[in-house]
């Protein structure tokens, strides 16, 4: 017969087995844990030194379509990856080229025309100092012909429900011709709220052609994010592709409603589960 303080021992020692099981368990846990922490990091780093690799290359690239004397990349202007991606829809010969934020890009985008005899560039800055800076440059290369430069103030003006300062539209209307826009970048204004780029798409969208293109630069900004994000939302023909360079990217396609058979809806709810803006080279689309 056991007695009570035999029971209780065993009691005692059922209950330390068990805890010392969960220790076990629960290190065993947080060891897990910790890899796969370690592991995602690794990876990460992985992603990071092959797009700053790419930034080499893409530096390499551009740099035969600027001075080096005369234009800088990076900081402030425009990164390398995504002055390759700006050369890349150019290939596509746009007839009609609309910029929000003048600065290198301008005079790449004016020096491809140049070259190639055939295009035009409006863009649109907020500051008269920067615009005319933009202006000398443009000279320099020989493609003011190619290329108009709009001062265009922030104003505080109300777009649907949402007041913003943005760019004074009427400007941008008076300054634009009847004729659609293949490719629109927008680069500006400086970003001094969540919205400060959200208008672009609500004023110019419709005067995008079918099929235009639209390129965002500083996407991994979490105003950028929830920019193209409320465009997904709020444009059916519109759809988005992250771009991850340095800085991220999104490109927007105007097109169509796209059909959503079950594959379709089954893709994009996998997508936004897995990584809604994956890392690593490619141009990855984003659902609604």
């Amino acid at each position: 017969m056991r007695t009570p303080l035999a029971s209780g021992v065993v009691t005692a020692g059922a209950v330390l087995a068990a805890g010392r099981a969960l220790g076990q368990a629960r290190a065993a846990g947080v060891v897990a844990v910790g890899a796969g922490a370690v592991a995602r990091s690794v990876v990460a780093e992985g992603i990071r030194l092959e797009r700053e690799a790419r930034v080499g290359e893409d530096a390499i690239a551009v740099s035969s379509r600027l001075s080096a004397d005369l234009y800088a990349l990076g900081n402030w202007a425009i990164d390398p990856d995504f002055a390759r991606l700006i050369l890349k829809e150019l290939d596509a010969r746009p007839a009609l080229v609309v910029e929000l934020g003048s600065g290198t890009s301008t005079a790449l985008i004016g020096g491809v025309f140049a070259d190639t005899e055939s295009g035009r560039l409006i863009t649109f800055d907020n500051s008269a100092d920067f615009a005319a800076q933009t202006e000398t440059r443009i000279a320099d290369n020989d493609s003011a012909e190619r290329v108009e430069v709009h001062v265009a103030p922030l104003r505080e003006q109300t777009f649907g429900d949402t007041s913003v300062h943005w760019y004074d539209a009427e400007a941008i209307d008076a300054a634009l011709p009847s004729e659609p826009i293949d490719l629109l970048i927008i680069d500006g204004p400086p970003s001094h709220s969540k919205w400060s780029r959200w208008p672009a798409i609500e004023v110019l969208w419709e005067r995008l052609r079918p099929g235009g293109i639209a390129l965002v630069d500083d996407g991994r900004r979490r105003s950028e994010t929830a920019t193209v994000r409320r465009w997904i939302r709020d444009h059916d023909d519109l759809r988005a592709f992250w771009i991850d360079n340095r800085k991220g990217a999104w490109r927007l396609e105007k097109h169509g409603p796209p059909p959503e058979p079950a594959a379709i809806r089954l893709e994009r709810r996998l997508t936004r589960l897995v990584h809604p803006r994956p890392g690593g080279f490619g141009s990855w689309p984003v659902y609604r």
